[in-house]
């Protein structure tokens, strides 16, 4: 077979701009990428993509966890705070229960609980940058309304009188307060709300154990404030016209005979707060699918921090309390504050240790699993860096091969067409 000239040149120059195109693509991989097209690696291509996937994912999620830990660290510090606050109440009704203390040093110290009243709130309505830590979602507004020096808004309403429980006995009668009535033989019974049952003061008060509430009960409350089957919400407040009045119903001023006694809501002003956020959870998710309060919310609502009461208000139970604690003292009410204040400080100060436990073990288990995560993230970076970086050191030495190749190439393309006739002449 003839090899002309022309086969000679196109053969080296095909040649010679492979050996270019090797240099070039060699070129590329000088960003530290090895990957620039799906072609250069199907495989490490469709891996690389995944990991890129999973990457954004886990650094989504970690970013939801700095947040998360970050409201939980404010709310679990607010917390603190409040339930240092109210340790130092506790100590004031344990002092103002003995009786040496003058009105004045009454006087004195109620105004020194108002104050701690007003730094609870004002902690309470703390925020962590535009939004209000408390108010559940409602973020942007603040839960508890205050004036300019600081002092919570609050109402005067007559409101049934209720009777806080200790530990044992709310493990006794299931319910954490009972209803005070008034009987028409002068004396005191309470009223258990979750199920009508009627006990006489000196049964609750003295927690007899020879008894079960089921036989030392004298009856049960039938009408209007509880239903036939003895189950139902009691009326809350009295309005201006002295109808009682709960959940949205009014009712003649409520009596009931139970045992042959004639038994009345016992009822007295006092002073009310009212909470401004809602009770929604704020999820900041750490899987995938869809938000899920019970596991994934990271914050306290007012209800959560400052409790419920038996007639459904929500968030401001604790904090009513404490003015109810504050007025009996300025009033110099020895008897209540050793026979109930004590109880109603305890609990209140139980309460928010209770629920900063709540939100510290949540706090730990997201730290815990933010320290996964960013371990994670660390892993699939090094995956993708794996399968997507090239290997400089090599591509040193290939560069190197490839650029000694090509000026070879070139320095044979002089010599590649035989002598012409010319040359021979």
């Amino acid at each position: 077979m003839r090899v002309s000239s022309n086969q000679m040149s196109n053969n080296y120059l095909r040649q010679l701009n492979n050996a270019y195109g090797r240099q070039q693509k060699l070129m590329e991989k000088t960003d530290g990428s090895d990957i620039h097209r799906p072609s250069d690696n199907p495989v490490n291509c469709v891996r690389t993509m995944l990991f890129n996937s999973s990457l954004v994912q886990n650094e989504q999620f970690t970013s939801n966890l700095n947040d998360a830990v970050s409201w939980m660290k404010s709310t679990d510090s607010a917390m603190s705070q409040i339930a240092d606050q109210l340790k130092t109440i506790t100590e004031r009704v344990s002092q103002s229960a003995n009786s040496y203390q003058s009105a004045s040093d009454m006087k004195a110290t109620a105004n020194e609980v108002t104050e701690i009243i007003n730094q609870i709130v004002s902690v309470a309505n703390g925020q962590l940058g535009d939004r209000y830590i408390f108010s559940g979602q409602s973020d942007k507004i603040r839960p508890y309304s205050s004036d300019s020096t600081g002092a919570i808004t609050t109402t005067v309403e007559n409101k049934i009188d209720l009777y806080s429980l200790d530990e044992d006995q709310k493990r006794t009668f299931g319910t954490e307060k009972l209803v005070v009535m008034t009987g028409s033989d002068g004396n005191t019974y309470y009223a258990n709300p979750s199920n009508g049952e009627v006990y006489e003061k000196s049964y609750v008060t003295s927690q007899t154990k020879d008894k079960t509430p089921a036989e030392a009960s004298i009856g049960n409350l039938t009408g209007g404030l509880f239903d036939a089957t003895g189950t139902g919400r009691p009326f809350d407040h009295i309005n201006t016209d002295g109808q009682y009045v709960g959940t949205g119903t009014t009712s003649i001023p409520y009596t009931d005979t139970v045992g042959g006694i004639t038994l009345t809501l016992s009822t007295s002003t006092k002073t009310v707060v009212k909470y401004n956020g809602d009770l929604n959870k704020i999820s900041m998710p750490i899987q995938n699918g869809g938000a899920k309060p019970e596991s994934d919310s990271v914050n306290m609502t007012g209800a959560d921090l400052f409790g419920t009461d038996i007639f459904g208000g929500q968030g401001s139970s604790l904090l009513n309390d404490l003015f109810e604690i504050r007025d009996k003292i300025s009033a110099g009410d020895v008897h209540w504050l050793s026979e109930t204040g004590i109880t109603l400080a305890n609990n209140s100060h139980d309460y928010v240790i209770n629920k900063e436990s709540e939100i510290g073990g949540r706090l730990s288990s997201y730290e815990m699993t933010k320290s996964i995560f960013e371990d994670n993230n660390t892993v699939i970076t090094g995956d993708i860096s794996g399968v997507s970086d090239a290997k400089v050191d090599e591509v040193i030495t290939d560069l190197q091969m490839a650029e000694i190749v090509y000026r070879l190439s070139l320095s044979v393309g002089s010599k590649i067409l035989p002598p012409s006739l010319a040359d021979y002449l």
